[in-house]
């Protein structure tokens, strides 16, 4: 059940990379008429070795934050529990041969992050490496 599981997350990655989608402007980060300079909401993680899926618990607020001065924020439950400053870079990943959209940290030991998805309200990030994990985030509209 757990190959099955592991089977599925790699091969919806694969199918999503395989999307072709609007042109990205590297300036400003915007695909799809969508910016990722938002703040995200998460609402799923899903990986790992036994590629479980787990949805976040009502009443926990997992909040992402990249504002356009390059300061990449996590809070949990309105408390700040990481910052650090980020660049997004083109670059090849385990998901594609292609090159796609990287978040690298500037001072943390942090793995980066492949952007997956983003269109429309919906963000989807994965640590780029084997037996990771993806996080799908929604737009926390203003």
């Amino acid at each position: 059940m757990k190959g099955i599981k592991l089977s599925i997350v790699i091969l919806l990655a694969l199918l999503l990379s395989a999307c072709k989608s609007s042109p990205t402007n590297e300036t400003n980060f915007t695909t799809n008429n969508t910016s990722i300079f938002n703040d995200w909401l998460l609402r799923q993680t899903s990986g790992g070795i036994g590629g479980a899926t787990m949805t976040i618990p009502e009443g926990t607020k997992l909040v992402l934050s990249m504002s356009v001065d390059s300061i990449y924020r996590e809070y949990r439950n309105d408390t700040l529990v990481f910052q650090d400053g980020f660049t997004i870079r083109p670059a090849i990943s385990i998901y594609s041969a292609d090159s796609l959209s990287v978040i690298d940290f500037k001072t943390s030991k942090r793995f980066n992050f492949v952007v997956l998805h983003l269109m429309n309200d919906t963000l989807i990030l994965a640590d780029n490496m084997y037996d990771g994990y993806s996080y799908l985030y929604t737009r926390i509209k203003r």
